[in-house]
């Protein structure tokens, strides 16, 4: 995918830098928040059940869910 990124590596004859490892932990910790979440939608179900309301409130359903569980 285009907008995905991977992190720096290091190889034994070109170590990271100091950037590259900066780069890296910050991808991390975007990472880790995303699994976390990811993990909690499946946890609750939200993504496994099928969905049987209107069709117009799927898009605020889905949008709002996940922000729900980031305020508590």
């Amino acid at each position: 995918h285009l907008a995905s990124k991977t992190p720096h590596q290091n190889t034994k004859k070109k170590p990271l830098t100091r950037q590259d490892k900066e780069a890296n932990s910050q991808l991390a910790s975007v990472r880790v928040r995303v699994e976390h979440v990811i993990t909690s939608l499946k946890i609750f179900r939200i993504l496994l059940s099928r969905y049987r309301n209107r069709r117009k409130q799927f898009g605020c359903e889905s949008i709002c869910l996940p922000g729900f569980k980031t305020m508590s």
